[in-house]
């Protein structure tokens, strides 16, 4: 076994190299989702026709996950759960929201779109 000279020597040279690092990576810590911009959706709001939200831009680490809520009248739409809905006749009249959640490991956050015209009947 080398003595404790010949050890620091060739650490020293490791070092030189880069073949060692002198100092630690630090763990990444994991950050809860913030919503920098917030979702929007896209499409006309008419029975029958479809509606698309973006998720909006989230800072976090891991990055998030998302999940949506599709809301009439700032009630919940029963299963309108996905990116895309297609509105009903139970919509009609009624302005469309989207509620979209971000999470990961370090938690979760919430971010409404802004509110469509009412919806209208089909053409």
């Amino acid at each position: 076994m080398a003595d404790t000279k010949t050890r620091k020597r060739r650490l020293a040279s490791y070092i030189g190299a880069r073949i060692v690092d002198p100092k630690p990576v630090p763990e990444p810590v994991d950050t809860a989702p913030v919503n920098a911009v917030l979702p929007a959706i896209t499409g006309t709001p008419q029975v029958g026709a479809s509606l698309t939200v973006s998720n909006g831009t989230w800072t976090g680490a891991p990055a998030p996950t998302y999940t949506w809520q599709w809301k009439a009248d700032a009630a919940n739409i029963n299963g309108a759960t996905a990116a895309s809905y297609v509105l009903t006749e139970a919509e009609l009249g009624k302005v469309i929201t989207c509620v979209v959640t971000g999470t990961n490991s370090a938690g979760n956050a919430n971010a409404t779109s802004a509110a469509t015209a009412a919806v209208i009947a089909a053409a």
